[in-house]
């Protein structure tokens, strides 16, 4: 009998914190969006294999970081972005390096291109 009341205790106890607190399906969800882009030179010469990263400030204050590497066209995408402002950073051994600001909106594709200079 002990047994079953403390059972019972702790599933109440348990019960009212899911209650306060809510569980994850009833959190509001994170507001996303996407960057697809391109890594050119001055000229507008597509960069192929340059490292692309991205920080990313949400909303919430926190930090979201990515990378990737431009495709043979000089190309390259990141899908699942929280929705905030920050920066796009390209870099090729050869080409240079450069940056350029983005504001990832939800349900929405940013476009960007990233110029490299040499520095």
């Amino acid at each position: 009998m002990k047994r079953i009341l403390l059972v019972l205790g702790t599933l109440a106890a348990v019960a009212g914190v899911l209650a306060t607190t809510g569980s994850a399906a009833s959190q509001p969800a994170i507001a996303h969006g996407a960057i697809a882009g391109s890594v050119i030179t001055p000229d507008g010469t597509a960069v192929p294999r340059a490292h692309v990263a991205l920080r990313i400030e949400t909303r919430r204050g926190r930090v979201f970081e990515a990378r990737t590497v431009s495709d043979h066209r000089g190309i390259f995408h990141f899908r699942g972005v929280p929705v905030g402002h920050g920066v796009v950073h390209a870099a090729h051994e050869h080409a240079g390096r450069g940056d350029a600001r983005v504001e990832v909106l939800e349900n929405e594709t940013v476009r960007v291109h990233v110029v490299l200079h040499h520095r």
